[in-house]
C-alpha cells in the first residue's frame, strides 16, 4: 500500500506542487489568479477636442490660526442636497468638515479620542465617508469611528506575507464595493530586488463581515526589468462606480491600467504631448537616500494621479514636466504641470498646461463642477478652492479650418 501511494506521488508530483502552488496563491491574494495580464487597447489620440482652464470662481474656506492650509489628507462627499468637505490637520489632530455651500466648518472631531482605549495613533490618516462612517488609519490599524468618536469596527491590517500599510489619500482612496473597502497597499521590501518586486501587491481588500484583509494586484512587468523608489511604484487610481472598474497610473508609464481586480485587465495608452514617453529607470545612486529619490523624480517627466469624473463621466490625469539644472539650483522645485483628458471609452481627447500655483493632486468634482486647491501664500487662514471648467475645443478647431 506505502509503495503504491509513493509510486503515485513520484507520478504525480507536479500536479501536487501545482495545487498547492494555486492553492497558496488564492489564499495570498484572493482572486488574483483569475486576472489575467492587460490587454492593450490601440485608441488613436485626439489631443484638439476639449480642455480645461482655470476660472475665478473661489470657494473660500475660514480656518483658525492654529490650523494648517496646507493638508493631505482630506475628500469631498455629496451626501443628499449637502456637499461636504473634510481635511484631517496633523497639528491639531482634528478633523475638520465644512458645508461648501455654507463656506464655514460645520464639525471639528478630535481624532486623539479614539485613542484611549487603544493603541497611540500613528501616522495617521482620516478619511470622511459620512457622519455615521469616519475611517480613521493609524499604526497598522484601520477604525471605523462616527462623529462622537466611537468605534465602531477595527481590524489590523497584514504583517504576513510581508508588512504593508496604508493611508487615505485624495489620489488613492478608500473604494467602497458591497460589504467590502479597498485601500492602497504599501508593502515594506525592497525596490531593488526583484524577489520582492514579484511578490509586491498595490491594494488591499478589507472584508469587515469576516474580518479579513487581503493583498491584490501586482505591479506591472516593466518594473522587474527597471528601479525605481517606493513612491514612484505607488500608483494613483480612482474607481468608476458605474462600469465597476478600476484605472491604475503610474508615475513612470505612459499607460493607464483598467481592471475589475477578479476577471478584467486592459491597458490604454495615455501619453502626454509635452514629455517623454516613460521615465528612465533610476540608478543606486538615485535611492541612496530620500534627497537623492526626491531629486531624480524632479529631473524626469513623470505621471500623477488619474481622476473619474463621476458628473461628466470623463477621466483626468495629471502629465508633469522634468526640471532642468539651473530650475534645481534656485530651488524652483515645482514641475510644470498639465491635464490629460478622457472620454468614457478611455480615448484621449484633449490636454491643458494648468498653472503650477493650482494643486492637482487636490482635484474634487462636485455637482456645481470641479475645484482644486490653490497653493498661494495669499493667507495663511483661508483655504482657496478654485474651480477648473471643461472648453469644447473642437467648435474652435473647425472654425480654424
Amino acid at each position: 500500500m506505502k509503495s503504491c501511494l509513493l509510486k503515485f506521488v513520484c507520478q504525480h508530483s507536479y500536479k501536487i506542487g501545482l495545487f498547492i502552488w494555486v492553492t497558496l496563491m488564492g489564499c495570498y491574494s484572493g482572486n488574483e489568479a483569475q486576472l489575467p495580464p492587460p490587454s492593450h487597447i490601440p485608441l488613436s489620440a485626439r489631443y484638439q477636442l476639449a480642455g480645461v482652464a482655470v476660472t475665478t470662481d473661489t470657494i473660500k474656506l475660514p480656518i483658525d490660526s492654529l490650523t494648517e492650509s496646507k493638508f493631505s489628507c482630506f475628500n469631498f462627499k455629496q451626501l443628499g442636497t449637502q456637499s461636504v468637505f473634510a481635511f484631517f490637520d496633523k497639528n491639531t489632530f482634528l478633523l475638520n468638515i465644512y458645508d461648501l455651500h455654507r463656506k464655514e466648518c460645520i464639525k471639528r472631531l478630535n481624532i486623539k479620542e479614539i485613542a484611549k482605549d487603544y493603541r497611540p495613533l500613528l501616522r495617521t490618516k482620516v478619511y470622511f465617508k459620512s457622519y455615521d462612517s469616519i475611517y480613521v488609519y493609524s499604526n497598522m490599524n484601520l477604525y471605523r469611528i462616527d462623529t462622537n468618536g466611537t468605534v465602531k469596527d477595527s481590524i489590523g491590517l497584514l504583517f504576513d506575507p510581508y508588512r504593508a500599510s496604508s493611508s487615505f489619500q485624495n489620489t488613492s482612496p478608500p473604494v467602497f464595493v458591497d460589504n467590502q473597502l479597498v485601500l492602497p497597499a504599501s508593502p515594506t521590501l525592497d525596490c531593488t530586488n526583484k524577489g520582492d518586486l514579484q511578490k509586491w501587491r498595490l491594494v488591499y481588500r478589507i472584508e469587515w463581515n469576516i474580518s479579513k484583509a487581503s493583498l491584490l494586484y501586482k505591479l506591472p512587468e516593466w518594473s522587474l526589468d527597471s528601479m525605481y523608489d517606493k513612491q514612484f511604484l505607488a500608483p494613483s487610481y480612482c474607481y468608476n462606480p458605474l462600469s465597476k472598474q478600476f484605472v491604475f497610473s503610474f508615475a513612470p508609464d505612459s499607460n493607464i491600467y483598467v481592471t475589475d481586480l477578479v476577471k478584467t485587465h486592459y491597458s490604454y495608452s495615455c501619453r502626454s504631448q509635452g514629455v517623454s514617453k516613460n521615465m528612465p529607470s533610476f540608478t543606486l545612486e538615485d535611492i541612496k537616500d530620500g534627497e537623492s529619490s526626491y531629486k531624480a523624480f524632479l529631473k524626469r517627466d513623470s505621471y500623477g494621479p488619474v481622476y473619474f469624473d463621476p458628473y461628466m463621466k470623463r477621466y483626468l490625469r495629471v502629465a508633469e514636466k522634468k526640471i532642468n539644472g539651473l530650475e534645481y539650483s534656485d530651488k524652483q522645485l515645482i514641475k510644470e504641470h498639465s491635464i490629460l483628458i478622457m472620454d468614457s471609452s478611455f480615448r484621449v481627447i484633449g490636454e491643458s498646461i494648468v498653472d503650477k500655483n493650482i494643486n492637482l493632486y487636490s482635484l474634487i468634482f462636485t455637482p456645481n463642477g470641479m475645484y482644486a486647491r490653490a497653493d498661494s501664500t495669499r493667507s495663511e487662514d483661508t483655504i482657496y478652492l478654485v474651480k477648473l471648467d471643461y472648453e469644447d475645443l473642437a467648435d474652435k478647431v473647425l472654425t480654424k479650418k
